[in-house]
């Protein structure tokens, strides 16, 4: 068995103003590649559908050493990097022409049975096939995140699920989870900062015309010029969160 690779050259709507790609191109690519990767392994989502479960993402970690500029060309390299019991981990890593290395990122999935809406077991022969790639690019995260309550006075913006945001599973993109969370930054930060990590838990779906606030509250980072921020994307029906985000930043 080996590695998905997959070569990609930027387009300009996949850039910012800067240039520069988005994360949520960035993400949508990696995504690409998992799903792709799974679908040569025989686990694709479609696959699952047939015995009525699905991939489910719970958790990504990216670290963005520099983020590709509109023109140029990347490798993107994935595997599985191993299991246990309720969660499959998947990673990634991002190169340039000359071999540089962009992005490191780790993943975590779930199988969910989609008439229980419960997460069940990974199976033997998903385990089996995670050992058989290279090691582990980036190592999984060590915190938890944490939800909070917001400020009774903060402006949180609020955005609702459209029929466009919606993915195979019939619930909101992954991929709109961050971009949503973002959209909180600062504009000084977000428009000339440089994005370094994002760190994103999913905790619960979110359908069709669903309004989700998108809250954020700055954390310190102990002997760093960079700034970090959590994120908290919530339900207004019934306030249930929704996804937690980190996100480390250098400042401009």
């Amino acid at each position: 068995m080996q590695p998905f690779i997959f070569s990609h050259t930027v387009r300009t709507f996949e850039t910012d103003a800067r240039g520069l790609m988005t994360v949520s191109s960035l993400l949508n690519i990696l995504q690409y590649g998992a799903g792709k990767h799974a679908g040569e392994l025989g686990w694709s989502v479609r696959a699952l559908h047939n015995s009525g479960k699905t991939w489910v993402l719970q958790r990504f970690t990216v670290e963005m050493n520099e983020l590709p500029a509109d023109g140029d060309t990347i490798t993107l390299t994935t595997y599985p990097s191993g299991s246990d019991k309720l969660l499959a981990y998947r990673d990634y890593k991002v190169e340039d022409a000359s071999g540089k290395v962009l992005v490191l990122a780790t993943s975590a999935w779930v199988i969910l049975d989609l008439r229980a809406r419960r997460v069940t077991p990974i199976p033997d022969t998903v385990s089996a096939i995670s050992t058989r790639f290279g090691p582990k690019l980036k190592a999984k995260p060590g915190t938890r995140l944490t939800d909070w309550q917001p400020e009774a006075d903060e402006k949180a913006p609020v955005f609702r699920v459209r029929r466009h945001d919606m993915d195979l599973n019939g619930h909101l993109t992954n991929v709109t989870y961050a971009e949503w969370g973002l959209e909180a930054v600062p504009e000084e930060i977000f428009s000339k900062g440089q994005l370094k990590e994002i760190d994103i838990v999913f905790k619960a779906e979110s359908f069709f015309n669903d309004r989700i606030s998108s809250h954020l509250r700055t954390s310190a980072v102990e002997g760093s010029a960079d700034i970090r921020f959590q994120h908290m994307l919530r339900r207004e029906s019934d306030q249930k969160v929704t996804a937690l985000m980190e996100t480390s930043w250098q400042k401009p």
